[in-house]
């Protein structure tokens, strides 16, 4: 396969006792571009999207991830710890994951390749098919999404 026409950024991150990286495939506006370069490049954002190392707080939401990358109210969050949405829960949880908030609700889309329980503080509603349930912890399978509403 040819990656002629795509860049890439390679997300990396040391921890106490590992090591991680991350690489993020993006088209070229033209298909002719390329870039070649031997120097390590430190990005703060691509397009719209920003790059945060660490943790974050904002208002509508904190994180604890490794890396978080954000476009809007768009979270990818790599190798995360905890998060939580302020007047609604915190969870605690080990993985990868795509928060999507809006004014109702937060999606969370699962990108481990394993299985991941998130424990919440207190209770919160599931979307579950046509209904919502009350739940305090959830075994995420990889690739699902789930929704939670949140308290207003």
């Amino acid at each position: 396969d040819s990656f002629r026409g795509k860049g890439n950024v390679v997300i990396s991150n040391e921890g106490n006792d590992n090591f991680n990286f991350t690489t993020i495939l993006y088209p070229f506006a033209d298909f002719e571009e390329r870039g070649e370069t031997e120097n390590k490049i430190e990005l703060s954002g691509l397009g719209g999207w920003s790059f945060n190392n660490s943790s974050m707080e904002g208002e509508r939401v904190s994180i604890s991830s490794d890396q978080i990358i954000t476009n809007g109210d768009i979270y990818i969050c790599l190798n995360t710890h905890s998060f939580s949405l302020p007047n609604n829960f915190t969870v605690q949880s080990e993985g990868d994951y795509i928060l999507k908030i809006t004014e109702n609700d937060i999606e969370i889309f699962v990108l481990n390749s394993s299985e991941a329980e998130m424990n919440f503080d207190s209770e919160v509603n599931l979307k579950d098919g046509g209904s919502n349930r009350k739940i305090k912890k959830l075994s995420c399978l990889p690739g699902e999404k789930y929704s939670l509403i949140l308290d207003k």
